[in-house]
């Protein structure tokens, strides 16, 4: 059963104007979401009078429209059995707490603990080499053999994301899809068959309510839970601009351990993480071992 304040915290999130920064916010100042829509009517004056940042001046009604898409969420979430975290509560993924701009609100459909102890984040781009998706597939292979239970995240993209988690599953370890669209879609959908696997080895989670219409600019914006949900972050391939070079900035603005795999100084595939490296932003990889290695991982002998 999902209760006012949680009902609240979602249309906070869905109100045009607000989203996820301004809704902390609000929080932050008036304690609950509940609070929030008490006063909902007097929120121009109580927060901008005194010189605060300045809201629409229809906020109260974009607000009500929010909690009437929020109860819409709330009979889709129950529907289809979806696990909501709020951020204030104690099982929401502790990881995430620790940024700096954490969602308000996620949405998760699966099994796999967010909380684990061990949890890397393996990202590249979308237009793979067979060297990338060579480095992808042993680099979780040698985290499973040697971390059993280590959750991969990812973000379901063609190339290094949906490798990634085709080969966790092939390795008995649990991955993670992060998307940028509800969970009433899935993009890409020549993908979905992998995603129905996560559901019962792994699991989808968004910051994004159903019925969001798919747009780029959110792929850049989920970046930051790839991120966020991780103990560390592998770039495996990237050219000089890449939706893993903004994971990796999210990352290394997280003080999160970042790692790539270096490349031929003429490949452009791997521009981007030659640079990570140079700029010292990523430390150089070229196995699980080394990364098993620099996260002090080594709870067991690591094969050969």
């Amino acid at each position: 059963m999902i209760d006012n304040e949680r009902i609240c915290m979602m249309a906070l999130t869905m109100t045009e104007g607000l989203g996820n920064a301004k809704t902390r916010v609000l929080l932050e100042h008036f304690g609950t979401a509940s609070e929030i829509f008490t006063v909902r009517h007097r929120l121009w004056e109580m927060v901008c009078g005194g010189g605060g940042n300045y809201l629409p001046m229809q906020i109260a009604r974009q607000i009500e429209e929010g909690m009437r898409r929020a109860e819409r969420e709330v009979r889709f979430i129950e529907q289809h059995r979806i696990c909501l975290y709020v951020i204030t509560d104690e099982d929401y993924p502790y990881r995430l707490r620790e940024c700096f701009d954490p969602p308000v609100v996620c949405y998760y459909r699966g099994n796999a603990n967010l909380n684990a102890s061990k949890v890397v984040s393996v990202v590249g781009t979308r237009r793979a080499t067979e060297c990338g998706l060579r480095h992808a597939e042993e680099l979780v292979k040698g985290i499973a053999a040697a971390c059993p239970g280590t959750i991969i995240v990812s973000g379901l993209a063609y190339g290094i994301d949906i490798c990634a988690h085709r080969q966790a599953l092939r390795s008995g370890l649990p991955t993670i899809g992060v998307m940028a669209h509800g969970q009433d879609d899935l993009y890409p959908r020549i993908h979905r068959e992998t995603a129905l696997q996560m559901l019962d080895r792994g699991g989808l989670l968004t910051d994004y309510p159903s019925e969001t219409i798919i747009r780029g600019e959110n792929f850049l914006k989920r970046n930051r839970l790839i991120a966020g949900l991780a103990d560390a972050v592998v770039v495996v391939e990237s050219p000089e601009r890449s939706g893993a070079l903004s994971t990796a900035a999210h990352a290394f603005a997280y003080n999160r351990d970042v790692f790539a795999f270096p490349g031929r100084v003429e490949d452009d595939h791997t521009v981007g993480c030659n640079r990570l490296i140079r700029e010292l932003k990523a430390k150089l990889i070229t196995s699980s071992i080394d990364l098993i290695d620099s996260m002090m991982w080594n709870d067991r002998p690591i094969p050969n």
